[in-house]
């Protein structure tokens, strides 16, 4: 596998790995809270994520079109996967606070 796959790849589960460690945090909080950790760490990540592509692209002999095409996808797939998680832990804590009222 080429080492612009594998270089996208792991900035992107690096980043996945990242949204979980703060939605995980998140949960535990109020609402209000919640969203601004949600918010926050989504722009903070992806300006971290920004920089280190900058620096890649810049800096490294990568196959730009692979990294970017392999950083698309699975960013795009690991989003999602972000967001279903989230709805899915978000729906069951109300379910179980309905049942525990």
């Amino acid at each position: 596998m080429d080492i612009s796959i594998i270089s996208a790849l792991a900035l992107t589960i690096l980043n996945f790995a990242a949204g979980l460690i703060s939605a995980r945090l998140a949960l535990s909080k109020p609402l209000s809270s919640f969203n601004n950790i949600i918010l926050g760490s989504f722009a903070i990540r992806y300006f971290i994520i920004a920089i280190i592509v900058f620096i890649l692209i810049k800096y490294y002999v990568l196959n730009q079109f692979n990294f970017a095409i392999s950083f698309v996808f699975s960013t795009f797939i690991l989003i999602f996967v972000e967001i279903l998680y989230l709805n899915n832990r978000v729906n069951f804590l109300n379910l179980h606070n309905k049942k525990n009222k």
